[in-house]
């Protein structure tokens, strides 16, 4: 992306299809828009942090900054910076479209690859990524319908089976139930589960 490489479309004969560069181009206005996002998060994060008197809160602040900079235009590399991305993305959308029921879909599912990695590699707890689960589910309660200060309906689901018809639950199917039971005054996400006939007993 970028303006810089923007290519034009083409349709038949070599012409220009002014509507397909017309939708080439807005693809990079959004992209462009999505990075100026979490860029202007990070200098947020950077600027509490310079003002912050407190060791460890600083270093929170500054960890914040680095996820946002970070994830404004590279792939995430552990849980945390895929929860930030996920959570900007899942909020661009719904500044984009106010709508009801813009939901996370198989989180459990996409998250994952990120959670089990860290998990194997020693760089993050179960402990604490329950911790940044809970933030997440706050966050999720701040969405609202602009047309009333009603609470979107954002549905977030776990299990079910993979590509192979296999048995897709894992630990952070289990952690998002945890996570929900903690949080049980908070009214999002709403959590399903798709359940089939070799789905664990301790999941149902």
């Amino acid at each position: 992306g970028g303006a810089g490489g923007r290519r034009e479309a083409h349709g038949r004969g070599g012409t220009v299809d002014p509507a397909k560069e017309a939708f080439d181009r807005a693809g990079v206005i959004a992209g462009e828009a999505g990075e100026c996002f979490a860029r202007r998060h990070a200098e947020a994060a950077r600027a509490l942090a310079g003002a912050e008197a407190d060791p460890r809160r600083r270093g929170e602040l500054e960890a914040i900054a680095a996820a946002c900079e970070h994830v404004a235009t590279a792939v995430p590399r552990d849980f945390r910076e895929a929860l930030q991305a996920f959570w900007f993305t899942h909020a661009l959308v719904h500044i984009n479209s106010s709508e009801w029921s813009i939901s996370p879909g198989r989180f459990d599912q996409y998250m994952w690859p990120f959670y089990e990695r860290d998990i194997a590699d020693g760089r993050l707890t179960r402990d604490g990524a329950a911790e940044w689960l809970a933030c997440l589910w706050v966050k999720f309660n701040e969405v609202r319908v602009c047309a009333a200060d009603i609470i979107n309906y954002q549905n977030l689901l776990i299990g079910g089976v993979d590509r192979d018809g296999e048995d897709a639950t894992n630990d952070l199917s289990y952690l998002c139930i945890e996570t929900t039971r903690r949080l049980k005054g908070l009214t999002q996400p709403s959590l399903s589960m798709r359940w089939h006939e070799g789905s664990p007993k301790e999941l149902l």
